[in-house]
């Protein structure tokens, strides 16, 4: 469990260092994300544990569609629950679509 932990503290902080040095290839938040899922621009999709099931299922299935690699956050760490409290949803991107 503490490895999982690790390996999720460390995804949520290169999102967030992406979302700083080049937040035009990143989005946050389910609509600009699902934009960019709809553009085939996603290369890796970050739900937070805390996304409603319906959510999650149907952004997942849009990301698989685009061979785009999914990462699930729980609020166990602090940087979790930061991620969750920016909106829950966000992805790194292929491109820039700004």
């Amino acid at each position: 469990v503490n490895h999982e932990r690790l390996m999720e503290k460390k995804d949520v902080e290169s999102f967030f260092r992406m979302l700083g040095e080049e937040p035009e290839k990143t989005t946050l938040g389910e609509k600009e994300t699902r934009k960019a899922l709809e553009m085939g621009a996603v290369e890796t999709l970050y739900l937070s544990s805390k996304v409603s099931k319906t959510t999650v299922k149907e952004l997942s299935k849009m990301a698989e569609n685009i061979g785009s690699s999914i990462k699930t956050i729980s609020t166990d760490t602090p940087e979790g629950e930061q991620f969750w409290n920016m909106g829950g949803i966000g992805a790194v991107l292929r491109y820039r679509i700004k």
